[in-house]
């Protein structure tokens, strides 16, 4: 189910407008991936070049 999801169609799109995005809590060393791509400002998200080098490490075992 999703965190955001409310008792109506109205109340989840405000949630999803208006709420903080909780953190993935079972993402494990993807944690710091979903927070990057969950953040609502566009702008403020990686780059597909950031991005693939967040993964890289990610599959290599890198923190």
């Amino acid at each position: 189910m999703s965190p955001l999801r409310r008792a109506s169609t109205l109340a989840t799109l405000a949630a999803v407008l208006d709420e903080p995005v909780p953190p993935p809590v079972r993402s494990g060393p993807l944690a710091p991936v979903l927070r990057a791509l969950l953040v609502r400002d566009p702008a403020l998200r990686p780059t597909a070049d950031r991005l693939d080098g967040m993964l890289t490490a990610v599959a290599e075992g890198v923190s």
